[in-house]
């Protein structure tokens, strides 16, 4: 998202009145200012900046996470308030969807009590976010197929396109997670899609390394790529025995070579510290006491 960013604390800074004013007016607009403040909003938008950037994808699970901090204090109506209690739910929902699993989506989302208000405000927000929750994947694509009220956002519009991929690849990681195996067309009857149109972002996840498995083309079959435990454990356990192993040859092969004296010791250099040693004790005097 390029259009606006999400910010802690959306009071604006008070900008200083002319300095041509009388000192009662200039008093007077500042007060002014302080109240039309708008309230603290936490992970909300300030007007004039950048929230779409949570619509990128290094940001979107900073956003999501930004967004479902929304405290109670947004429901409080002032003259101040720049963004609709109605639409505080959408973004976290959004967001959510695209990046949280079902455990986050379930525990800062559906079971968030600072968020409940506001869901309650858009009953479709909710229904979709449990239709995902509860793997109802058709149900709630479908539901997201009626973006009037997304695209009438003017901050969320120009990237609902790229949030809404970025939901379906979710969901498709979810459905696809317990699976050893499973047939493409069941896939396709899961989410109301064409074979073909599953089959293509089967591959995408796959080639972008979101998904590992393979597809059995024959057969028409997703096959998950796991590392079975049991072959590590021997591997492993293989690779550490021949470490051993070697180690006990050499060992072996050097005290066969002590044994028979045939381990060839490095020769004295002259000069050394040994010869040093032995050169002054030789000049020292000896002192004979009677």
């Amino acid at each position: 998202m390029s259009n606006y960013a999400f910010i802690r604390n959306s009071k604006p800074t008070p900008s200083k009145p002319p300095k041509h004013l009388p000192l009662a007016r200039r008093t007077s607009a500042a007060s002014e200012r302080n109240e039309a403040a708008p309230v603290n909003l936490p992970g909300m938008v300030a007007p004039g900046l950048d929230p779409a950037e949570a619509a990128k994808e290094r940001d979107r699970k900073i956003a999501a996470y930004a967004f479902t901090d929304v405290g109670a204090e947004a429901l409080i109506h002032g003259p101040g308030h720049f963004i609709p209690p109605a639409d505080v739910a959408l973004y976290p929902v959004i967001t959510g969807l695209a990046c949280f699993s079902r455990s986050a989506l379930r525990s800062r989302v559906l079971e968030n009590a600072n968020l409940r208000p506001f869901l309650n405000l858009e009953p479709y927000l909710r229904d979709i976010v449990r239709a995902f929750h509860d793997s109802q994947f058709k149900t709630g694509l479908e539901l997201l197929k009626y973006e009037a009220r997304l695209l009438l956002d003017i901050h969320l519009a120009p990237h609902i396109d790229a949030l809404v991929h970025s939901i379906r690849q979710r969901a498709i990681q979810t459905y696809f997670a317990p699976f050893a195996s499973v047939s493409l067309s069941h896939m396709a009857a899961a989410f109301g899609w064409r074979e073909d149109y599953m089959a293509a972002a089967v591959v995408e996840l796959i080639g972008n390394g979101m998904l590992k498995a393979r597809i059995d083309s024959a057969k028409g079959v997703l096959v998950a790529r796991r590392q079975d435990s049991r072959v590590e454990a021997f591997k492993n356990a293989l690779e550490e025995g021949g470490k051993v192993e070697k180690r006990a040859v050499a060992s072996h092969l050097r005290m066969k070579l002590m044994q028979n004296d045939l381990v060839v010791k490095p020769a004295r250099r002259p000069g050394g510290r040994r010869d040093q040693q032995q050169q002054q004790y030789n000049n020292c005097a000896i002192i004979q006491v009677d």
